[in-house]
C-alpha cells in the first residue's frame, strides 16, 4: 500500500489488456473495409456490440446485497480515560438498501442463460441472421464474414469488460454507499484509548466489535477521510501488518499529525520492528507544541519512554533521559505509567553500570512508590518484574529480588 492506489498492477495489467483488444478489433475493421462509409457504419456496430456485451456482464457481475448481515452494535462504551457519549444506536436507519437492481440482473441472467442453452443448437442459424442483416447495411453478402466477426469479438470484449470492471469497481462503489460508517461507529474507534503496555487490555468488547465490523471493509471501499478510522481499527483487531501500511500512509499525506506517528509507532512495535516504532515515537515528541492536547503529550513521552526499554542495552539511557525532560515540562506530572517505565529504566540502569547501582535503586525505589501512590493497580505490574516468571520478557526489577525496601513495598 504505497499512497492509496485505487487500482492494484494485476487489475491495471487487465484494464490494458481489455482496452488493447478492443483497439485492435476496432482498428482491424476500420482497415478491412475499403469505402469510409462503410467504415463508419461497421464502426457503429462494434459500439453496439460492446454495449450489448458490457450489459450483459453488468448483469453478470452486480454484488449482492446481504439482506441477513448482523445489525449494527450498540455504542456506550468507555475507553481508559475518554468517554463515548451515550447513544440508543448506531444511528440506524428505517430505510432499506434497494435491491431492484440486483433482483432484475438475477432474472435477466437466468432468463439469459436459460434461453442460451434452449436455443443452443439454433446458434449458428441466429448469428448467420444477424450478421446477414448487419451486412446489407455494409455492402451485402461480401461483408457477411466481417459481419459475423464484429458480433463475436466485440460482444465478447464487452461482457468480459462489463463484468471485470463491474467486479473490480462496482462492487466496492456499493459497499461505499451501503456500509458507510456511522458517526457513533467513527466515535467509539476514534475515542478509543491505545495503552502501549497493554493493547490487548485497552478497549471494551463493544468496541472491539465496532472495530471488527469496520476492519472487514476492503481498503478500496474505504473513504479517504475514514481511513485514520480503519486504520486504528486494523490496530484494535491486531492486523497490525494492515495497520502500519495504513498509518505509512497517512503519514506520507500528514507527516505533522501527531496522533498518526504515534499509532504508527505502536503498530510497527507490535509488528515487532521495535527500532522504528522507537523513531516514530521520537519525531511524535518533536512536533509536540505549546498548543499540544496534554493528554496526546502525555501519551508521546509514555510511548517513547515505553519503547526505548525494548530496543537496544542501553536503551534505559533514552528512557530516563525522556523522562527527565518530561519532568521539567511545565505543568506536567508523570503518570502512573511513566513511572513504572522508570522504575523499569533505573532496574535496567543497576543491572548493566554497577558503580550506579545505588543511584539506580533508589530512584527505582522512589518510581514505584510514587506509581502505587497514584494507581494501585500498577503493583501486580511492578511485582511481575520484580518477581519475574523464568522465561518473562519483563524482568527489570529482579535485580532488586532480594532488597529489603522491594520486599517491604511489593511482597
Amino acid at each position: 500500500m504505497n499512497g492509496r492506489e485505487e487500482i492494484s498492477p494485476i487489475e491495471e495489467k487487465v484494464l490494458y489488456g481489455l482496452g488493447t483488444f478492443t483497439g485492435l478489433g476496432i482498428a482491424i475493421v476500420f482497415f478491412v473495409l475499403p469505402d469510409w462509409r462503410q467504415t463508419y457504419i461497421a464502426i457503429l456496430w462494434t459500439l453496439a456490440c460492446l454495449a450489448v456485451g458490457h450489459l450483459i456482464g453488468f448483469l453478470f457481475g452486480i454484488p449482492r446485497v446481504n439482506k441477513g448481515g448482523p445489525s449494527t452494535p450498540q455504542v456506550n462504551a468507555s475507553q481508559g480515560s475518554g468517554h463515548i457519549p451515550n447513544t440508543s444506536a448506531s444511528e440506524t436507519t428505517p430505510y432499506e438498501v434497494n435491491t431492484n437492481l440486483q433482483d432484475i440482473s438475477d432474472w435477466l441472467t437466468k432468463i439469459i442463460v436459460g434461453l442460451g442453452l434452449i436455443e443452443l443448437n439454433k446458434s449458428y442459424t441466429h448469428l448467420q441472421t444477424a450478421a446477414t442483416f448487419i451486412s446489407t447495411s455494409l455492402g451485402g453478402n461480401s461483408t457477411l464474414a466481417i459481419s459475423g466477426g464484429i458480433i463475436v469479438y466485440f460482444t465478447t470484449v464487452g461482457f468480459l469488460g462489463g463484468y471485470i470492471t463491474t467486479r473490480l469497481f462496482l462492487g466496492a462503489a456499493f459497499v461505499r454507499a451501503d456500509r458507510a460508517l456511522s458517526s457513533a461507529e467513527k466515535l467509539a474507534v476514534e475515542s478509543a484509548i491505545i495503552n502501549v503496555e497493554d493493547v490487548d487490555g485497552s478497549f471494551t468488547p463493544k468496541t472491539k466489535a465496532i472495530a471488527e465490523k469496520i476492519a472487514t471493509i476492503p481498503w478500496k471501499a474505504v473513504k479517504v477521510t475514514e481511513v485514520p478510522i480503519w486504520a486504528k481499527a486494523k490496530l484494535i483487531t491486531r492486523e497490525i501488518r494492515e495497520a502500519v501500511e495504513a498509518y505509512s500512509y497517512l503519514v506520507q499525506v500528514d507527516p505533522i499529525n501527531i496522533s498518526y506517528r504515534l499509532n504508527l509507532s505502536q503498530a510497527l512495535f507490535e509488528n515487532g520492528n521495535r527500532e522504528n516504532a522507537l523513531q516514530q515515537a521520537k519525531v511524535a515528541v518533536g512536533l509536540i507544541t505549546e498548543t499540544t492536547q496534554r493528554d496526546l503529550v502525555d501519551t508521546c513521552y509514555k510511548a517513547v519512554m515505553y519503547f526505548a526499554l525494548y530496543i537496544h542495552p542501553d536503551g534505559y539511557k533514552e528512557s530516563i533521559d525522556y523522562g527527565t525532560r518530561f519532568k521539567a515540562l511545565p505543568g506536567v506530572i508523570l503518570t502512573a505509567p511513566m513511572l513504572v517505565n522508570l522504575a523499569a529504566a533505573y532496574g535496567q540502569q543497576a543491572t548493566k553500570d554497577k558503580p550506579a547501582f545505588a543511584s539506580a535503586k533508589i530512584n527505582a525505589l522512589e518510581a514505584c512508590k510514587k506509581a502505587i501512590e497514584l494507581d494501585p493497580i500498577w503493583k501486580a505490574k511492578l511485582r511481575e518484574m520484580w518477581k519475574p516468571a523464568p522465561d518473562a520478557e519483563d524482568n527489570d526489577l529482579a535485580i532488586f529480588g532480594n532488597d529489603p525496601d522491594f520486599i517491604n513495598l511489593l511482597s
